[in-house]
């Protein structure tokens, strides 16, 4: 009888799959009719459903019983306290878009369960390629993602004056005539760093080896992996269009995407995150674009990372062994001071003055 009954619930999924393109699909061709399209584009297009079916099938579902279930009273209190560290194995509530608007708040030293449970409710998982796009620049904001797994990034175009965030008419995924961090750093022998002009550049080796400067592909400056969330500015400013491109950089990247309509729900069933919310992002944007105009070289999302991490480890290894150095220079101490803590100038004032002065560094 086990065996019969898990054949029936097995034949009843597969037929409700069926049954889901099958209505799918009839919207297609109305929608083909209506727009005259192609075969190949119809076919295409039923391709990509046939492909994301069982994930478009599973987000589709009435979510009201859901938050009904959450908000009512079918469970005690100490119950619902519980479930945050359940939902998504812990993810949601580990993740960045709370605990970084969460030190901002009153409460700062957990989130409100009935929160973490209403987010996990309205979130969709969604999977994407790699080299896939998720928005691109002047895109309408419906969505916010937060990454459970892989590595997603802002791309732009490199220049020698600094980054363009990427039109979608040149999205292509980065070549391989851009050299490896690996590669540079053998050119300058055990010790990289001794050469003279990094000081004067953001990708000196790059610039001493002779690479090319890509003006027709987009690369990544800003990355967003596992814990870490984007696209979440636009729902906060409302109105406002994507003012950047993301693209998945590594296979199997998986998001759970959060919609425009519920992200402005919660905000309104928890007022004291929308503040910390909208300066959160306004904060992390200035961080983007600072880090786009820094953007003269093409790079891979791992040679990037590589670069970064010695330039950050080279700025700390200075610090340490030469503190006279830096005593003795008030605008050097102050420069690498704001190089390791990611600041913004003292002379640049903006809307995150107030991240600033409950000590917060988000980036």
């Amino acid at each position: 009888s086990i065996v019969i009954s898990e054949v029936i619930s097995v034949v009843t999924s597969t037929d409700k799959l069926h049954e889901f393109k099958d209505n799918k699909f009839k919207v297609v061709d109305a929608f083909a009719t209506h727009a005259q399209l192609s075969d190949s584009v119809v076919e295409h297009m039923k391709a990509e459903i046939t492909y994301r079916a069982q994930h478009l099938m599973e987000n589709s579902q009435d979510k009201s019983d859901m938050i009904e279930l959450i908000t009512g009273k079918f469970f005690p209190r100490w119950f619902v306290e519980t479930l945050p560290d359940a939902l998504f194995h812990g993810r949601v509530k580990s993740n960045h878009f709370l605990t970084f608007a969460q030190d901002l708040t009153p409460s700062r030293d957990f989130a409100p369960p009935a929160l973490v449970c209403l987010l996990a409710v309205h979130l969709d998982q969604c999977e994407y390629e790699t080299g896939e796009v998720v928005f691109q620049k002047l895109d309408s904001a419906q969505h916010m993602y937060l990454v459970l797994r892989g590595s997603f990034a802002n791309v732009a175009i490199p220049s020698p004056t600094g980054g363009t965030d990427a039109p979608a008419s040149v999205l292509k995924a980065g070549g391989n005539n851009v050299m490896p961090v690996t590669t540079l750093q053998s050119m300058e022998g055990s010790d990289p760093w001794n050469s003279t002009d990094y000081k004067n550049t953001d990708y000196p080796l790059l610039a001493e080896a002779g690479c090319p400067r890509e003006t027709d592909r987009v690369y990544p400056y800003r990355s967003y992996s596992s814990n870490n969330f984007f696209g979440d500015l636009e729902l906060a400013e409302k109105s406002r269009p994507r003012s950047s491109t993301v693209r998945c950089e590594t296979p199997a990247g998986l998001c759970l995407v959060l919609s425009k309509d519920a992200f402005t729900s919660i905000c309104q069933q928890f007022p004291q995150y929308a503040s910390p919310w909208l300066l959160i992002g306004r904060r992390r944007d200035w961080f983007r674009r600072r880090q786009c105009k820094q953007l003269r070289h093409g790079l891979s999302l791992e040679s990037l990372s590589a670069v970064r991490i010695q330039r950050h480890w080279r700025a700390a290894r200075i610090w340490i062994q030469e503190p006279h150095r830096a005593q003795n220079s008030h605008s050097e101490k102050q420069r690498k001071s704001e190089w390791l803590s990611m600041r913004p100038p003292a002379k640049e004032k903006g809307v995150d003055q107030a991240c600033m002065a409950n000590g917060s560094t988000v980036q």
